[in-house]
Formats: C-alpha cells, structure tokens, sequence
C-alpha cells in the first residue's frame, strides 16, 4: 500500500465529507467525475493534523491512516459514525456497513460524524489503521474489562459493530485451525485492535487502537 504524505482535496472537515462525486461536493455539469484519481487514496495524520480537519462539534478524529472510499449505494443498513464497514468492491473502493460472509473483509471505521450517517452512494473518509471512534454492540461481552483488552467485530443488529473479551478466556486463532481449549476462540480475521478504555458500555461509542494488520485488507 502506498501511504501518501498529504490528504486528498477535502470539501470540508473530514468527519463532514459526503461527496456527491470524488473531490467534489456538486454534481458534475457533464456527469463524470472530475477527480476520479482520489477514489482509493490513503494517507496519515498525526493527532495534530486529524484535530485540525475535525468538526469537534460532531466528533474528533485522531492520528493514523484514513482512505477516500465511495458508501455503496444499495447497502441494506444505513451508514453511522463508530461502524465497522466491509468491502463490496475492493477493485473501486465500495464500503458497506452490511456484513461480509465471516466478517473478515473488514475495510476500516467510519469517520462520519454526521447526525445521519454517510449518505449511500456518495465519497467519505474511512480510517484505517491507528486511534479510531469504534461503535460498540449492544451488549458487550466483557463490558467491565480493563484497557488493552482484544476487540473484535461481530454483526449486531445488522451492522459491523465491536466487542470485547476476557483476555484470560479468548484464544486468537486462524480460521478453521482447531484444537483449543480456551473457553473462547476468536478468528484472526475478526480481529480489528485493543481497547484504549475500560468499562466499555453497551452501544458506546469507544477509541480503540486499529492494528496495522487491518491495512493488509485494503489492497
């Protein structure tokens, strides 16, 4: 994966952007897209720069590695800030909130601090590694654990949300690798990052720390 220095021509601050077309806010005259090349593009911000490119209104975002992807436009569930996404086309850069078969495909965070979510089919900023806002399942497992617990995706209600374990009770292991006798078994490609916070409430919105691991899925 290519990491480039600067962020791709934003409409306005990260945590707003919903592009009607890449790079741009307004339909084009012509019906083509006149910044097609941002589609797909990946960069890094420091705490510093993610500050400065939040609406701290809506939300914050922090350092790490953040990609310009499209919402695919006919997604069952509707798109919200904290969700985990799933590619439905890697090859043109299609997220969706609906989750992929095994929960494997994962493609990053949704920055969107939109009261409405990301509109479906339009551009946004997804991050993809580093300190990211991640939702929480309605019912977390292990929701008194401590920080720097393993966080995983699971589908809840629908969507890709998080969940914490037992540290001492979970086993990460690759898919259809038997044998373990821990009390819980956590497949590798469910694992998104560790918990920065305890006490993890249900429904809540909680930084987590995105392993670099994850950038492997977005090429």
């Amino acid at each position: 994966m290519i990491i480039n220095q600067n962020a791709v021509q934003l409409t306005t601050f990260a945590n707003r952007v919903s592009d009607t077309q890449p790079g741009s806010a307004f339909p084009s005259p012509t019906g083509g897209q006149i910044y097609a090349g941002l589609l797909g593009k990946s960069w890094q911000w420091t705490d510093a720069m993610a500050l400065l490119n939040s609406d701290t209104t809506l939300s914050t975002l922090f350092g790490g590695q953040y990609m310009y992807v499209q919402y695919r436009t006919g997604s069952a569930q509707a798109n919200a800030r904290g969700q985990i996404l799933f590619w439905f086309d890697r090859v043109n850069f299609i997220v969706t909130p609906d989750p992929s078969a095994g929960l494997g495909d994962i493609a990053g965070v949704d920055c969107c601090g939109l009261a409405a979510g990301q509109a479906k089919g339009n551009f946004g900023i997804i991050q993809i590694a580093g300190l990211a806002t991640v939702k929480f399942r309605a019912a977390v497992t292990n929701a008194a654990g401590t920080p720097g617990q393993i966080v995983t995706v699971v589908s809840d209600g629908g969507v890709g949300r998080g969940d914490v374990t037992a540290n001492a009770a979970t086993s990460v292991v690759e898919t259809g690798v038997g044998g373990t006798t821990s009390a819980t078994s956590v497949p590798l490609q469910n694992v998104i990052g560790k918990a920065q916070v305890a006490n993890i409430g249900n429904a809540a919105l909680a930084a987590v720390w995105l392993f670099p691991a994850l950038l492997y899925n977005c090429y």
